[in-house]
């Protein structure tokens, strides 16, 4: 009898001794668990803080660059309220000239060549701003010849940095309306303000001035000192 009771006491303790080895390993898994998830919970504190300074940085840089877009378009503004009122003193002193048609009046200004982005709304590749293009992207390798569409006075050139060097080409009065060619983002000027130039005359070399990802012409239509989409005349 009493070596029974030795032997279920034995059998007891071993129970005993293995229950507890089983919560020892449990209690080493949530401790273990529970270290892995502080661990990823400081991760995700690390990541969270280096996203809110990410963040920050990009509201920073985005402030930046708008106030200097806001400074672009305001000296931008300014240089095209001056031209409009040089624009339309040139065309009360000029002659009017009459076609049948405009459609295809103007001359290509870069010789074989072929239109990149047309006039009309899109994201600006390089602002990311859905706007109005403005103009004709033609395809136009940097020291391209640019030439004039048109028989006229070269009445400015100026620097803009959205634009970069810009051309203004004076064409006179046609068909009761005043009409002005634009060449933007001119690796360098073949002609002088001032200049009469006939129609395909060298005026200037394609580059990629101001706001551009690459080597073309931006060219751009004013009538009576107003943007108009410069395709038709171009037969485009």
């Amino acid at each position: 009898a009493g070596e029974r009771l030795v032997a279920r006491r034995e059998r007891g303790q071993r129970r005993a001794t293995a229950a507890v080895a089983a919560t020892e390993r449990t209690a080493a898994r949530k401790v273990a668990e529970v270290k892995r998830l502080r661990a990823r919970a400081a991760e995700a504190r690390d990541e969270i803080s280096a996203l809110v300074t990410r963040t920050a940085a990009a509201r920073t840089k985005a402030a930046e660059l708008a106030e200097e877009d806001r400074k672009v378009l305001a000296e931008l503004e300014k240089q095209d309220a001056a031209l409009k009122e040089k624009i339309a003193a040139l065309a009360e002193g000029a002659q009017n000239r009459t076609v049948d048609t405009l459609v295809g009046m103007l001359a290509m200004p870069v010789a074989d060549s072929y239109v990149t982005s047309p006039y009309g709304m899109r994201t600006h590749p390089t602002t990311g701003e859905y706007k109005l293009h403005d103009g004709v992207d033609l395809h136009a390798p940097c020291g391209t010849p640019l030439r004039a569409a048109e028989s006229g006075t070269v009445i400015a050139q100026e620097w803009n940095d959205a634009y970069g060097n810009r051309l203004h080409l004076f064409l006179g009065n046609i068909n009761g309306h005043s009409y002005t060619a634009v060449y933007n983002h001119l690796e360098a000027y073949r002609s002088d303000v001032d200049d009469t130039v006939a129609r395909g005359d060298v005026i200037g070399l394609a580059g990629t001035t101001g706001w551009s990802t690459g080597c073309h012409l931006h060219f751009m239509i004013l009538r009576d000192g107003e943007i108009i989409d410069p395709m038709p005349l171009l037969g485009l």
